[in-house]
């Protein structure tokens, strides 16, 4: 990824970079409406789990 970064008329590199970019694209698009509503269940449950506790980490 870096070499094609740096060498962007290279098509070569380019072409071994697609596959990196492609799931890059997967992982890092924003999330819809529902993931965060999930996320945030998700986060409020373990917060009134954890009320009491305090973890040093």
């Amino acid at each position: 990824m870096k070499a094609a970064a740096r060498y962007e008329d290279n098509f070569f590199l380019r072409l071994m970079a697609m596959p990196g970019r492609w799931v890059q694209g997967l992982t890092t698009a924003e999330p819809d409406d529902d993931m965060v509503e999930v996320a945030m269940t998700a986060f409020k449950a373990v917060l009134s789990e954890n009320r009491g506790e305090v973890s040093v980490r």
